[in-house]
């Protein structure tokens, strides 16, 4: 039990070690990068509203209107 212990504590402070020399970099705040592009049209809606029509669900619902 003891050998295995110290095993798992050498790990340890192996991964602590790889970790302060592997940092990541801190990438800067950007407010233009936060803006919402007005051009953006998101594909999944898009291919929503072209299913509807060919949707059988979609002509069901359409008999009772």
């Amino acid at each position: 039990m003891c050998l295995l212990y110290t095993k798992v504590k050498n790990y340890q402070q192996h991964s602590w070690k790889k970790r302060e020399k592997n940092l990541k970099k801190h990438i800067a705040f950007n407010k233009e990068l936060m803006k919402p592009d007005v051009n953006f049209k998101d594909e999944r809606i898009e291919k929503r509203e072209n299913n509807k029509e060919k949707s059988l669900f979609f002509q069901f619902l359409d008999l009772f209107k």
